[in-house]
């Protein structure tokens, strides 16, 4: 709904014609994000809305899931199966699957914009649309930008840096727990907007800061690259530290920690009702 808001706010302001643009236009313009912040220049800098509302949404959606599972009837799956590797592997199945369905609905939401405003259905990308409106440049240290290698770029990029995040935050919320790890994501997020490097994952949704569009930008290549790495080493730690029992090592200390509180409670008021009574 975010998503479809903003590309009529687009075609309302007459930032894109109804006439010409396309299905690949309203993605590009969706997450072209913002250029490249620099402090010297003393000019204003806001942190996308679109950029941050789409994977703050997202990150929400994967939330304490994995914890809820795991209480519920997740327990009863370990039970049976006496895997906990099988159960680990089919929260990160199904973490991908979220993902690619969340930005399928963010596509057919494109799609559905361009069938009823008569928008072509093409990822091609029209270069008037894409300097004018979404500010990319004409070229790059006098290279003129690829717009066939963007098109595909926007398509695709944005997708495989989400479900390096988003198993990430699923690992964190498994580890430590599901808050942190969604301030983890949010610090994150906010900390791209100001930094434009490969490690920061943010950079890649925005397409102002690809380094087929801007002289400094990230490399989707090496985008990937990180997202991939990201994404195994989270599935790692998670089933080692399944395995090592540490979730249920933690949650006994927990309750362990209550049974204590509960005893020296108790304790407390024992030893409250004999000074009553003495009194």
């Amino acid at each position: 709904m975010f998503y479809v808001t903003t590309c009529f706010h687009a075609l309302d302001r007459g930032k894109i014609s109804s006439m010409n643009f396309t299905l690949g236009d309203m993605l590009l313009y969706f997450f072209r994000g913002k250029e490249i912040y620099n402090p010297i220049n003393g000019a204003e800098f806001m942190i996308p809305t679109e950029y941050m509302m789409l994977q703050l949404y997202l990150s929400y959606m994967i939330g304490d899931y994995i914890l809820k599972d795991l209480l519920g009837v997740g327990k009863n799956i370990l039970v049976r199966t006496q895997k906990r590797v099988f159960w680990w592997l089919s929260k990160c199945v199904w973490c991908v699957i979220t993902v690619i369905g969340f930005y399928a609905a963010v596509y057919l939401s494109a799609v559905f914009i361009c069938m009823i405003t008569g928008g072509s259905l093409t990822t091609a990308l029209t270069p008037e649309i894409a300097q004018t409106v979404c500010g990319i440049r004409r070229a790059v240290n006098d290279v003129p930008v690829d717009l066939q290698v963007l098109r595909h770029t926007v398509c695709w990029l944005p997708l495989v840096t989400s479900v390096g995040m988003a198993l990430f935050q699923m690992m964190l919320a498994l580890v430590i727990s599901p808050v942190i790890a969604y301030i983890v994501n949010v610090a994150l997020l906010t900390a791209a907007a100001y930094y434009t490097v490969p490690f920061l994952q943010g950079n890649s949704f925005m397409m102002l800061r690809n380094a087929c569009c801007v002289d400094g930008g990230v490399n989707t290549g090496l985008s990937i690259g990180i997202s991939v790495a990201v994404a195994v080493i989270s599935i790692i730690i998670g089933k080692i530290y399944f395995d090592e029992n540490g979730y249920f090592k933690k949650e006994m200390m927990r309750q362990m920690g209550c049974r204590k509180w509960r005893s020296r409670m108790k304790i407390e008021i024992q030893n409250l009702c004999k000074t009553i009574k003495k009194v």
